[in-house]
This record gives C-alpha cells, sequence and structure tokens, in this order.
C-alpha cells in the first residue's frame, strides 16, 4: 500500500425484489394500486411484450383493499406494475 493514498473500497449494493411483475389498477378513491395479477415470467416475450387479462364486456367490480371503494374496471384501467 502506498502511504498517503487512500485505501478505494467498492461496495455493491444488494437490490432487493418485492416479487414477481404484475397487473395493477388504481382505486378510483383512495389512489392506491390494487394487484389484479401476475405476469407470467416462465415465457420470455412477457418481459417484453406481456399481454393484459381480458374483461367481460362491462368491465369487473373489484374492491380497494386499504378503503373498501367498489368501482368497475375494465382492461383499460391496467398497468404494469413490478
Amino acid at each position: 500500500m502506498v502511504q498517503g493514498l487512500p485505501v478505494l473500497s467498492k461496495t455493491f449494493e444488494r437490490r432487493s425484489f418485492r416479487g414477481m411483475a404484475s397487473w395493477a389498477m388504481k382505486c378510483g378513491n383512495c389512489g392506491e394500486a390494487i394487484t389484479h395479477s401476475p405476469i407470467d415470467d416462465t415465457k420470455l416475450e412477457n418481459f417484453y411484450f406481456p399481454l393484459k387479462p381480458a374483461f367481460p364486456d362491462g368491465g369487473t367490480e373489484f374492491e380497494c383493499p386499504t378503503c373498501g371503494h367498489k368501482e368497475k374496471y375494465s382492461a383499460l384501467d391496467l398497468f404494469y406494475r413490478e
């Protein structure tokens, strides 16, 4: 070691993953994300072009687990969440 020079050490940050990616919707009342369904990670194309799940015509009613607000959602309301 050379005297007078600082010792540089490499530190590596550990990344934590909450789990797999999923489709979610935003509560119209409180704004919290409501998880709809996980995205299948067994197929490579799902990492680049995941397909949204199908909804019946007229949408489906979901209840927010945070505030209890019930609202109808359609596939257009879904967003990708990691």
